[in-house]
C-alpha cells in the first residue's frame, strides 16, 4: 500500500527518535521561499521545546491535510477559497520583487526595465499569483520576455539563474543573501509587484499550543 504524504512525514512515538513530547506539522506550499519556511521553525524553538515536521507540496492537497487535522499549520502564497470555509488566514510577509541574474546580464540594469525585453526568464508556474502579477506588469509596460523555464521550487529557479540559464523575479530578502554570496546581482525592482505570503489553521477542538502561537504572533 502506497503512503500519504502524511504517513511518511508522521513520527514514530514508540521509537526513541522523537523525545520531545509535542509534535508541530507545517505544511508549506513548494513555492513559498524557503526563508519564511525556516523562519517560522525558527519561532516555533522559541515558544517550547517541540519536534517540527514540514510537510511540501501543492496547495489542494496541503489545503485537504489543513482541514482532516493531518497538520497544524500551512503556508501558502495565496488566501484560502471559500471553499475551505472552516479555514482560516492572515498575511505574514509582504515582500518586494526584483529581478536577479548572473554577471553576464549585468548590462541590463541600464535602462531597467525596459532593458528586459527579449530575455531570457526562469518564472514561478502560472498558478501562483506571483506569476500573475508579474505578467501584468509586463503587459502594461509593453515588455516582452523569453519565457525558458517554470518552476514552483524556488531553490531550482535560484539555481538556474545562478547558472545563467536566465533572469530570475525573486522577493528581496532571499536575492540580498544570494549577492551577499556573491551568485547572483540584482538588476532591478518590479515596482508595485510583491511576494505575499499567507499563515493558514482549520478550527479544531483540540488546538497545537505552539501551532495556535505561531498563528496569533508569527510575521515577518
Amino acid at each position: 500500500k502506497q503512503k500519504t504524504a502524511y504517513e511518511i512525514y508522521q513520527c514514530d512515538w514508540s521509537s526513541d527518535v522523537c523525545s520531545s513530547d509535542l509534535h508541530v506539522q507545517i505544511g508549506a506550499l513548494d513555492s513559498v521561499p524557503k526563508y519564511i519556511t525556516k523562519e517560522i521553525l525558527l519561532d516555533a524553538y522559541k515558544i517550547r521545546d517541540c519536534m517540527v515536521s514540514v510537510l511540501e507540496g501543492e496547495g489542494d492537497m496541503l489545503l485537504r491535510e489543513l482541514t482532516s487535522h493531518k497538520i497544524d499549520l500551512l503556508l501558502s502564497n495565496y488566501p484560502p477559497s471559500v471553499d475551505f470555509q472552516t479555514v482560516y488566514a492572515k498575511s505574514v510577509a509582504k515582500v518586494d520583487v526584483v529581478v536577479c541574474a548572473s554577471e553576464k546580464f549585468k548590462h541590463l540594469k541600464k535602462n531597467f526595465p525596459h532593458s528586459l525585453s527579449g530575455q531570457p526568464f526562469v518564472f514561478p508556474t502560472r498558478h501562483s499569483k506571483l506569476r500573475r502579477d508579474i505578467d501584468h506588469f509586463f503587459e502594461v509596460k509593453g515588455i516582452k520576455v523569453d519565457c525558458v523555464a517554470e518552476t514552483q521550487d524556488t531553490s531550482l529557479q535560484n539555481l538556474l539563474g545562478t547558472e545563467g540559464v536566465g533572469l530570475i523575479p525573486i522577493a528581496e530578502f532571499p536575492a540580498r543573501e544570494l549577492v551577499k554570496e556573491k551568485k547572483l546581482l540584482v538588476l532591478g525592482k518590479l515596482p508595485g509587484v510583491y511576494e505575499e505570503t499567507w499563515l493558514m489553521a482549520a478550527n479544531r477542538k483540540i488546538e497545537n499550543p505552539v501551532a495556535a502561537r505561531l498563528m496569533k504572533e508569527f510575521s515577518l
